[in-house]
């Protein structure tokens, strides 16, 4: 597969994703969580190619990596589809923008999260 093929490809899924959650009945981070393990498992991308376009496209979409133990009272895995490496953060989808992230991130006190998305899976329990 090419880059240019794949590059095209990413834009066109996650520009119909965008479309997608324009509508309130699908305005939610399991769309867009679906649209992405589309995107890696059909086109081999990775989770920081993908925040990188959306950063390139001004998306109201961020995904940041969280510790596991964020998510302490739950026992969840991380992994990207396809693969078996676990991984050490799962994946945080904030649908509302820059501002609702940093709040978010102040208000869980997350001041100093790892937000490269290299060691970051889609949690699975």
């Amino acid at each position: 597969m090419s880059d240019n093929y794949k590059e095209e490809n990413q834009k066109i899924y996650l520009e119909n994703m965008h479309t997608m959650i324009q509508n309130s009945k699908f305005n939610n981070c399991g769309v867009v969580g679906q649209y992405l393990m589309k995107i890696i498992t059909e086109l081999g991308s990775s989770l920081k190619e993908l925040e990188e376009m959306l950063r390139d496209q001004r998306s109201r979409v961020y995904l940041i990596g969280l510790p596991l133990s964020f998510f302490e009272n739950l026992n969840y895995q991380a992994k990207i589809p396809g693969k078996d490496e676990l991984l050490e953060y799962g994946l945080w989808i904030e649908m509302n923008g820059s501002e609702a992230l940093e709040d978010f991130l102040e208000k869980n006190e997350l001041f100093n999260v790892d937000r490269t998305l290299e060691k970051t899976g889609f949690l699975l329990l």
